[in-house]
């Protein structure tokens, strides 16, 4: 679901890329060094198997010894940016020392509320000019979260050439991003990604993700001048933006022709925090509102709808109420009402009719003696 940004970026770059006789880089073990190697960089990172197998001696690029996120950025500095040669005498480990300066916030929410079907929350980075590249593993439930909510996956701003964000395992993702020869934006704040979680269940919903650090050489890192860094890691509380529900999302309507109307219900708006101000607007003419104001509605409310169908004949029919005019920054929980009205052939019942079968016979003088002397059953509309 994530990989399809990158990997039409990739083979374009496939396409038009130079090769190189060497064979430090030459991650891919074939005859050259090219853009195929800093894809078998990304998907060793990713955790994904390769055929033929990764050559790690030969992917371990950047003078320290592993392969780990520093690689691909200096294989993309080197190849895309005539950045220092490729060193794959490696010496030394990466010490991961802690860069006071770069801070990411992972988000958290808690207490969301019955009637918020989706959520949405941004990661943040504020990095300084320096930041190369991110390799930032996390897993979807950290401790505080409850089942409410199931994770739907993450997305990044398009301001943003090479990233990756991949789900590792049932419960763990990875954001991963590299500066492509400048392109990149990294320093300053941005929310670098958004996480989006889906309901799964009834009641107030917990979502805690949560950074971890993953074995060896997989953990969270910051590029910074080809070495890598620990960032700050900050947890922050996010809420809801002022979310406007509606309730019932769909209606289906089944009348004989001639009723009319041919039915009546009641939709509820409601807002997550302060009042909302939205307008109506229904698509088909059937579809009328039947409330002492046709325009400017602010939550909470109630708003009754009538539908009218003596001018069609019978058949299925899909109509809609589009919410429009919304206050400004207000999050649609849905955007319209869906309105299905079926309309059938009318049953005409014969005078005497009492059990409404469409026949008089002794069955009808039971059913009236039931009700008149015997507290039957009230008699039914056709009665």
């Amino acid at each position: 679901m994530y990989k399809s940004g990158i990997i039409a970026l990739l083979m374009c770059l496939v396409l038009a890329s130079p090769s190189f006789g060497q064979l430090c880089g030459n991650a891919n073990d074939d005859t050259t060094v090219n853009i195929l190697d800093w894809i078998y960089q990304f998907e060793y990172l990713r955790g994904n198997a390769m055929d033929p197998p990764i050559n790690l001696e030969n992917a371990d690029c950047d003078g320290i010894t592993g392969v780990t996120i520093g690689d691909a950025a200096w294989f993309s500095n080197f190849y895309f940016g005539g950045g220092p040669p490729l060193n794959c005498d490696d010496t030394g480990s990466y010490p991961y020392p802690q860069s006071w300066e770069d801070t990411v916030f992972m988000p958290r929410m808690l207490g969301i509320p019955e009637g918020v079907t989706t959520v949405i929350m941004p990661v943040v980075t504020v990095f300084m000019e320096d930041v190369e590249g991110v390799y930032l593993p996390f897993i979807h439930y950290g401790a505080g979260s409850n089942s409410v909510f199931e994770w739907g996956g993450a997305t990044y701003s398009t301001d943003f050439s090479v990233l990756m964000a991949d789900d590792l395992t049932p419960d763990t993702s990875l954001l991963m991003g590299i500066d492509l020869n400048g392109t990149t934006h990294f320093p300053g704040r941005h929310e670098y990604f958004n996480l989006t979680y889906y309901r799964d269940g009834f009641g107030t919903g917990d979502i805690v993700p949560q950074f971890v650090n993953r074995p060896g050489l997989w953990q969270i890192a910051i590029v910074k001048g080809g070495r890598l860094f620990r960032p700050v890691v900050e947890y922050y509380d996010t809420q809801l933006p002022d979310t406007l529900f509606a309730s019932p999302t769909s209606k289906v309507v089944e009348a004989p022709l001639g009723q009319i109307p041919a039915g009546t219900f009641t939709v509820h708006f409601s807002s997550s925090g302060d009042p909302i101000n939205f307008d109506l607007t229904p698509t088909e003419s059937f579809i009328v509102i039947d409330s002492p104001f046709t325009v400017g509605f602010t939550t909470p409310t109630d708003i009754v709808f009538v539908v009218y169908a003596d001018t069609l004949p019978a058949g299925t029919y899909q109509g809609y109420v589009d919410i429009v005019d919304v206050t400004p920054g207000t999050v649609l929980d849905a955007d319209q009402i869906a309105i299905t009205l079926v309309l059938t052939e009318g049953v005409t019942y014969p005078p005497g009719d009492l059990n409404c079968d469409g026949e008089v016979n002794i069955t009808d003088i039971t059913v009236l003696v039931a009700y008149m002397f015997l507290g039957g059953a009230p008699l039914q509309d056709c009665q």
